[in-house]
């Protein structure tokens, strides 16, 4: 309900100004928020049968936030595009972190384990590249149209320190650097902010 309202403030006739652009961004935004802080308290933990309950939630709260950000950037207001692309990022790195810290299996062999963190790694660092594409598209919008905000801060941050990460990975397994299909940060981006 609240997203119809806004994109009917949106899409109003003449078009609106940046002002109310703005605000129908900033409280776009605002919702996303609320459902970034509905993901985050999905909380993932062991035994296995529970975590296969959690993990379906968690990933559907994540989607349901990185769709709320992405209505937040197509009001294709500079600033606001950029928090919520950060916040994107933030999502696909917190969900990493969340399956990062769960303890791994004790029962495998030394060469088990070395799958076991192979694959953990293969199917998360797609989610690193996301996030990490996500920042980029950001710093690029940066310096496109000049926005500043501490979300530009953060994706500066969170490029310099993903950056060697992935290409440590890359160097290490030609298969890290594998890219899951769908919705890329910056197809988003670049769609909506053109």
């Amino acid at each position: 309900m609240i997203r119809k309202g806004l994109k009917a403030l949106a899409s109003l006739s003449p078009p609106i100004g940046g002002d109310v652009k703005a605000t129908a961004a900033e409280a776009a935004f605002n919702l996303a928020e609320s459902k970034r802080r509905r993901y985050e308290g999905v909380q993932l933990a062991l035994p296995k049968d529970r975590l296969a309950r959690q993990l379906p939630e968690k990933t559907r709260a994540l989607l349901q936030a990185r769709d709320e950000y992405v209505a937040a950037i197509q009001y294709k207001e500079a600033t606001w595009a950029a928090n919520a692309a950060v916040r994107i990022g933030q999502l696909y790195e917190h969900f990493v972190d969340a399956l990062e810290i769960l303890p791994q299996p004790e029962d495998l062999t030394p060469g088990a384990m070395a799958h076991y963190q192979s694959e953990m790694q293969r199917r998360l660092n797609p989610l690193r590249h996301q996030a990490f594409q996500a920042y980029t598209q950001v710093l690029l919008l940066s310096e496109r149209v000049g926005v500043e905000s501490e979300y530009v801060d953060m994706a500066r941050v969170r490029v310099s320190v993903l950056e060697p990460l992935l290409a440590a990975q890359v160097l290490a397994s030609p298969r890290s650097s594998e890219i899951v299909e769908g919705d890329e940060p910056q197809e988003i981006l670049e769609d909506n902010l053109e």
